[in-house]
């Protein structure tokens, strides 16, 4: 966590001036969606407010991130967004192939199931027995 002060320029863009984690000190613009929503309150109602004001932040990537008043946990303006929900129904599955088939959009096919095993009554060298012990 670094720490940090506002400032609100005269054309209104807001940057925060910080000391980055490699020692450096620098100004960066910020996006509105970075500032935690008091932040974001104070600057729809009277931007001027925010000019000098002390914050904490993070840093990803040499940017400022997670903008907020000096001792306030962040708090983001913007609502979490339920994910979709997926929902899938059991189908049987073909396991038998042909040129002629067509599987419809969306269905899984396993692009290895095209060759058809072949059956296991092999005789002889190639056919199935007991693995060869070490001493052979």
């Amino acid at each position: 966590m670094l720490s940090g002060k506002l400032i609100v320029s005269k054309n209104g863009t807001l940057q925060v001036q910080f000391t980055n984690s490699k020692g450096k000190q620098g100004t960066f613009n910020i996006k509105e969606s970075e500032l935690s929503a008091d932040l974001l309150e104070i600057r729809k109602k009277a931007s001027a407010q925010l000019n000098s004001l002390e914050v904490e932040l993070e840093e990803v990537g040499g940017q400022p991130k997670q903008i907020r008043e000096k001792g306030k946990p962040f708090v983001s303006a913007q609502p979490l967004t339920p994910k979709k929900q997926v929902t899938s129904q059991a189908q049987p599955v073909n396991l038998s192939h042909s040129s002629s088939q067509k599987n419809p959009p969306g269905d899984f096919h396993n692009p290895y199931n095209f060759v058809p095993a072949l059956p296991r009554n092999i005789k002889g060298e190639l056919g199935d027995r007991p693995p060869c012990g070490h001493d052979s």
